[in-house]
């Protein structure tokens, strides 16, 4: 899925969004611009699979004992409120 968008000041902007890769599992942030692209790989093969795995794992635990280490109610509300700004500053339905 990829996601196209003017920045202020006319910039153009692309968010891509890919589930599979073959080498494993990977996570990373690039900004291209016109003198130069930077890139940043967070998660990444050959550990990107068991990083993942170990993330989920301990999230599961985590909301099996009752929660409280991750993410709360707030981060929600907040993600929650941002989605939607975006949403509108894009004009989506």
């Amino acid at each position: 899925m990829q996601l196209s968008v003017e920045l202020d000041g006319g910039v153009a902007g692309a968010v891509t969004l890919a589930r599979r890769y073959p080498p494993g599992e990977t996570c990373r942030v690039e900004v291209i611009g016109l003198d130069g692209a930077e890139r940043i790989d967070f998660v990444a093969p050959p550990n990107g699979d068991d990083t993942i795995a170990a993330a989920l794992r301990a999230q599961a635990e985590d909301f099996a004992r009752g929660g409280g280490a991750g993410a709360s109610i707030d981060d929600a509300v907040a993600a929650l409120a941002a989605a939607q700004r975006a949403k509108a500053a894009l004009s989506l339905p």
